[in-house]
């Protein structure tokens, strides 16, 4: 590493260079469009509210390379800074600058911070590689999170300081999926993983005695007094609060939907809880910063007739939200609608007296087909492989959801109940040799096949095949006996199954929806052994038994 580069405070006469710079790295799809704005500029380099470096060659002076860290700016951001804006002119790369305008940050702020956190770009591994050297840990990969000339994922990394696991709350109560993510952002960390699986909290009722509005300045009393009333129970964090003060929010183009309740004639409507978001209408993103709420059963209302808006009216592409890991019901509830866990990072906010560790979740209006990253470590890469599975998984359940429909086990089903059943279904794989399930092996749940053709075999003979659109395995679910058939499937098939776990779990939430499944099983079993009796021994007996 050549050591003729002085890393030092911007100051006002390295605007021009600064931009120079930032053109020169991003181009004009940089989505950070203020970094081009001199007068920004200039009040960053005085704000205490971030740090700004710059790189100089010691012997021209020429300015090579310039970064930033950006401290919280929230209520619940005490003592957390970002470690961002990293560009490096091209000429300059191989100078060993990045790691050195890493050095110099840490060596300031590290002493004033509990949580450090860097937004790596995906298009290479340059950055990625910088955080990884400075003990930042991947905790996150959000996808298609920013539009450059085509929209980039981010892999996101993150480093605890001084006092935050002391402070941090124990034990948070976590969702299968966010559960899991929370493992592997723990591991990465190299941190004693705490957490706890809950599957049984409820989502949020859906009521619609409600009507929105958009927030508007006499909408403040009232919301303040939900702030000032609600000292427990904070389920979404962001960039900034209500309690900042309503013209410092719309500086900020944050804004509010109301939910209020309608009420008799010559009545005032009450407010029920307003959800706080900032919209990138370049960006085509939205990210949710805030939840107050009065009245619980107005919380899934918000939030659908706000992603209503998203999908309907702004286009936007890409909602993100940060949830509380002690709140699973509000995670289960975001699941619910088609959000999706993306990164997990601990002792994130402060709250009170205590840090909290914080789930980001992601709900993408688009496609989901990712390519053209560079991730590095491999915990990165394997975190990035997991979210991304995820994302095509949920891509595959409007098939699930027309399959169930067509299907006479899932008759007599509302949409809404076919759309609980088809979240509740998980992807299976059968083994190397291609087997879903043995003869005499124990019930492993009931399978939709989506793609692909199974072979039936029984006593070692084939008796018979299945394919896409069919069920199996249902009765020795129901019953809880062996399976009297062995389904083996080429490479490639895609089968989705309710596990006997899933299934005692949707019997204590949605006892409705185990109702008619059960029914109209066993109703299916009896059409079948009616068929047997009336034409001798078919596949339909082998299937009814297996």
């Amino acid at each position: 590493m050549e050591t003729s580069v002085e890393i030092r405070p911007a100051e006002e006469r390295d605007i021009d260079s600064i931009i120079r710079i930032f053109h020169e790295v991003y181009k004009e799809d940089y989505p950070y469009t203020h970094f081009f704005d001199p007068n920004w500029l200039r009040q960053s380099i005085y704000t205490d509210n971030m740090v700004m470096l710059v790189a100089c060659d010691c012997g021209s002076g020429e300015v090579l390379g310039t970064a930033s860290v950006v401290y919280g700016a929230g209520i619940h951001s005490d003592l957390q800074a970002e470690f961002g804006r990293l560009a490096v002119s091209c000429k300059a790369r191989g100078r060993g600058i990045g790691n050195l305008l890493m050095e110099k940050r840490l060596e300031i702020v590290e002493e004033r911070i509990h949580i450090g956190i860097v937004e790596n770009r995906c298009p290479h591994d340059y950055s990625q590689k910088i955080s990884t050297k400075y003990q930042f840990s991947p905790v996150g990969f959000l996808p298609y999170k920013h539009q450059f000339k085509n929209r980039e994922s981010i892999a996101l990394f993150a480093q605890v300081f001084n006092e935050a696991l002391a402070l941090r709350k124990n034990n948070p109560r976590l969702i299968p999926l966010v559960y899991t993510l929370a493992q592997m952002s723990f591991q990465n960390c190299g941190l004693p993983f705490d957490g706890v699986l809950d599957e049984l909290s409820e989502v949020y009722p859906l009521r619609s005695n409600y009507h929105i509005e958009e927030f508007t300045s006499k909408d403040v009393t009232p919301l303040l007094r939900i702030t000032r009333g609600r000292v427990v129970g904070k389920e979404v964090f962001g960039p900034t609060q209500l309690s900042y003060g309503f013209f410092r929010l719309k500086a900020k183009s944050a804004n509010y939907l109301v939910a209020k309740s309608k009420a008799g004639e010559n009545l005032i409507d009450a407010v029920a809880g307003a959800i706080g978001y900032i919209k990138d209408d370049l960006e085509k993103s939205l990210r949710i910063f805030e939840l107050l709420t009065v009245d619980e059963n107005s919380i899934q209302f918000l939030f659908s007739e706000l992603l209503t808006k998203c999908q309907n009216e702004w286009g936007v592409k890409y909602i993100e939200i940060e949830v509380s890991a002690h709140a699973p019901k509000l995670q289960r509830t975001l699941s619910r609608l088609g959000f999706l866990p993306t990164a997990y990072i601990p002792a994130m906010v402060f709250d009170r007296v205590e840090r909290l560790d914080v789930v980001k979740m992601v709900k993408l209006n688009m496609p989901f087909d990712l390519n053209g990253v560079e991730l590095y470590p491999k915990e990165m890469d394997d975190m990035a492989k997991w979210v991304s599975n995820n994302f095509k998984e949920q891509s595959i359940l409007p098939e699930i959801e027309i399959q169930l429909q067509k299907n006479p086990l899932f008759a007599e089903m509302s949409d809404d109940q076919r759309k609980i059943l088809a979240a509740g279904l998980e992807k299976q794989t059968p083994d190397q040799n291609g087997v879903l399930y043995q003869q005499g092996g124990a019930p492993k749940g009931l399978f939709l096949i989506l793609e692909g053709l199974g072979v039936v075999i029984q006593n070692g003979q084939r008796i018979g095949t299945v394919s896409a659109g069919e069920v199996i395995g249902e009765r020795s679910l129901l019953s809880n006996t062996e399976h009297s058939v062995t389904i083996k499937f080429d490479e490639g098939a895609v089968i989705f199954g309710l596990t006997p776990k899933k299934l005692m779990s949707l019997e204590k939430k949605f006892p409705d929806i185990a109702m008619i499944l059960y029914k109209n099983i066993v109703m299916d079993l009896g059409k079948r052994i009616q068929r047997l009796r009336g034409e001798g021994p078919s596949l339909s007996i082998e299937k009814a038994i297996s």
